[in-house]
């Protein structure tokens, strides 16, 4: 099974285009949960789109409207998604900031730079621009990291 996600495309509020830059177009790896749920998703897609006359053709949009079949609007897609995050009583965000809480998992987790830079089609520097404060928070746990065998030692009288 391919466990890839292409992004090939940008879509904005006029329409699709192309990435915003080179390093913007690429495949990623995903887990089998990613791809099973939008195997689920794409099987109703296509099902209610059978219902319409139509069949999902390679260039269409991933999000339709249930009810017409069209390719959703960004602005029900932002509505829709405030709504979960509402109902699920969790802190207000936006579609994008969900690339954020990737990109923050990921340093957190210790993942290379290089590579998250990679994952989002960014380079290394604009990850270091932009979540250099992540990159100084982990600083801080190297320091405890290390800090933490040290005191060890020192209270089993290992100093000199």
């Amino acid at each position: 099974m391919k466990r890839k996600l292409s992004f090939m495309r940008n879509r904005t509020r006029y329409g699709k285009g192309s990435t915003k830059t080179k390093n913007s177009d690429r495949k990623i790896k995903v887990g089998t949960n990613v791809i099973e749920q939008l195997n689920r998703y794409q099987k109703v897609i296509k099902e209610k789109l059978l219902s319409f006359g139509k069949k999902l053709e390679g260039e269409d949009y991933v999000f339709h409207s249930l009810e017409s079949m069209i390719p959703m609007p960004l602005t029900t897609l932002h509505k829709g998604f405030k709504r979960i995050i509402q109902r699920a009583e969790l802190k207000e965000c936006t579609l994008h900031s969900l690339r954020h809480s990737h990109e923050t998992i990921l340093m957190n987790d210790g993942v290379p730079v290089r590579a998250i830079a990679e994952r989002l089609g960014n380079t290394p520097e604009m990850i270091h621009t932009t979540y250099g404060h992540v990159l100084r928070e982990m600083e801080d746990k190297i320091i405890d990291t290390f800090d933490r065998p040290i005191e060890i030692g020192v209270k089993s009288r290992a100093n000199l």
